[in-house]
């Protein structure tokens, strides 16, 4: 058993070693996230600092590097049965510092400042940040004949995809819709003086939102965005919902702080409705009960916020925003008897609170 031991420790060093020689011999740049962690990130240090939580008990170890192209990657070993793999990982140069940050935090305590986080090359060289735009990452491929190795798969961390559900605060008020249920009313009833041009109450309420988040590169966003809500009084009630899309541009603050800027569009349809008991002149004698009307609208959706990481999976999305829109269409059903051109909005300043699940 000692000796299986034995042999196995052996095979993993000579397999590492080979694989590391291979990487110099393409000028390939080996990557010190740590000084303390060194060129090569074992599996005890691999738990101890948190770093590639993807890769769980058939981790061997891992390297990060950087290619004649500029472009970072990280190497990980795993054990295949009696044999080894390799997997290679995509970088952009904010998200292996971030990855640096997180070690170098853990081994300075509070003192820490997140400005001072530095990557150096094995030969003792810094590394410098380079332009995103010369990596093409939507297009480039690894060749694998480069390293000599056959990889099992090829991991992007910089392409995620999020859930997100939370609340939106908005000011919209509903009580000028009254003077359109007033003009509607008093050209049907028989005695308008009895309707009251107050009876519309509804004023503004809380939105319900559901979204889908697609990142890319770490930098930019994309939500899709179903929001719904409603409210009801005595003689009045009103629905909503709104679907929006929207992109947005991160910006990383820190390790867990990412504010950004989106814009997008969004579109929505309300119905209102107004309950009566007042008698009408139509073919017959009778009572009006209802008026019902539906509304339908769009517009530009600009936005502010901040993502707070509270840990790799679960964030806290603080936001406000303006909503721009277009005269409301309504459905054609009391066009006739409302005896004016609506230019009613529904636009106005929101702020919501939203948790992300990554």
């Amino acid at each position: 058993m000692k000796n299986l031991k034995l042999l196995t420790g052996l095979l993993i060093i000579i397999s590492f070693a080979t694989s590391t020689m291979a990487l110099a011999q393409d000028s390939i740049k080996i990557v010190i996230i740590s000084k303390k962690i060194g060129a090569i990130i074992d599996a005890k240090e691999k738990e101890e600092y948190r770093i590639l939580p993807k890769f769980k008990d058939n981790f061997v170890n891992a390297i990060f590097y950087m290619d004649s192209n500029n472009q970072f990657y990280c190497k990980v070993r795993l054990k295949a049965g009696e044999s080894f793999k390799d997997s290679i990982l995509s970088y952009n140069y904010n998200s292996i510092r971030n990855i640096a940050a997180k070690a170098q935090m853990k081994e300075n305590g509070r003192n820490f400042n997140i400005n001072d986080v530095q990557l150096y090359f094995a030969d003792g060289k810094k590394v410098q940040s380079f332009n995103e735009r010369t990596y093409k990452q939507f297009t480039r491929k690894i060749p694998l004949a480069k390293t000599g190795s056959e990889y099992s798969q090829l991991i992007r961390e910089n392409y995620g995809v999020g859930l997100a559900s939370g609340i939106i605060i908005n000011p919209y008020s509903y009580k000028d819709l009254s003077k359109i249920f007033y003009n509607i009313a008093r050209n049907i009833v028989l005695e308008p003086e009895k309707v009251s041009e107050s009876d519309f109450v509804i004023n503004s309420f809380p939105l319900f939102s559901f979204s889908s988040v697609f990142f890319i590169q770490n930098s930019f966003s994309l939500e899709l965005e179903y929001s719904f809500g409603g409210n009801e009084k005595a003689f009045s009630d009103v629905s909503y919902k709104s679907f929006s899309v929207s992109i947005a541009y991160l910006y990383s603050l820190s390790q867990r702080v990412f504010p950004y800027l989106s814009i997008g569009y969004s579109g929505f349809n309300f119905k209102a409705s107004q309950y009566y008991s007042l008698t009408v002149k139509k073919d017959s004698v009778g009572t009006l009960e209802t008026i019902s009307l539906e509304g339908k609208g769009g517009g530009l959706k600009l936005s502010i916020g901040m993502i707070y990481k509270l840990s790799d999976f679960l964030s806290f999305n603080l936001f406000g925003g303006y909503r721009f829109t277009s005269p409301i269409k309504f459905d054609e059903n009391y066009n006739s008897y409302i005896g004016y051109d609506v230019a009613y909005k529904m636009k106005g300043f929101e702020i919501g609170l939203k948790i992300l699940f990554r």
